[in-house]
């Protein structure tokens, strides 16, 4: 089993938008996925609710006086992917997943404050580096919500690169993301075909490419 854990210090990035509709397109692919949530706002125990997705979402409530217990439920689970959408900051349960997930997304939009938020993860991600090689996570820069036509987006791949770490493909703004949400279901199953339905394809096969499961 793989575990992805998705991590950013600001909230607002698309942490569960990005957590969702990769677990569903993982499921279109045949892979056996699971999605952990592990925010108290509970957004992807929300999206969840209509019960339409194709694959379970669980509840994994972080306690910092806790951290091995919450390991241990994690590690309970079975399948091939296991997605674990997070909290904003950098804190206990940022420290968690990095001592647990083989592979970190840090998703990340062209507005200046996103990039800031992001450079403070990726400064915490280095802290954290040495004590735990050669056992850490692989790193994944995924730009999201991005509209190529305007100055911001269309110079956002120019300055994640900056960050020295593998950027992916990118996930462009479109309302099949929202529309997804509102129904409770993912890009995939509403939106198959779509520009947003291939950035997702092209992201889960980048991942692929970095994690083989089969």
């Amino acid at each position: 089993m793989k575990i992805i854990c998705i991590a950013q210090q600001k909230g607002g990035v698309g942490k569960t938008t990005t957590a969702i509709n990769l677990a569903g397109t993982f499921t279109e692919m045949g892979a056996q996925v699971r999605v952990l949530d592990a925010d108290p706002q509970q957004s992807a125990l929300c999206w969840a609710l209509p019960q339409r997705l194709p694959f379970p979402v669980h509840s994994a409530e972080f306690h910092a006086a806790h951290p091995v217990r919450w390991a241990k439920t994690v590690l309970s689970h079975k399948g091939d992917v296991l997605i674990v959408d997070t909290s904003p900051g950098i804190g206990p349960l940022f420290n968690a997943c990095v001592e647990l997930s083989d592979l970190i997304l840090l998703p990340c939009g062209p507005s200046s404050i996103e990039l800031f938020a992001l450079r403070q993860t990726v400064e915490a991600l280095s802290v954290l580096k040495g004590p735990l090689a050669p056992a850490f996570p692989r790193l994944l820069i995924v730009p999201s919500r991005v509209d190529p036509s305007t100055p911001e987006g269309a110079q956002l791949n120019a300055e994640l690169l900056s960050f020295g770490l593998e950027v992916g493909p990118t996930l462009p703004f479109d309302m099949a993301f929202v529309r997804a949400f509102t129904s409770g279901e993912t890009v995939s199953s509403i939106a198959g075909g779509s520009a947003a339905d291939q950035s997702l394809k092209a992201l889960a096969d980048h991942i692929i490419g970095m994690l083989p499961w089969h």
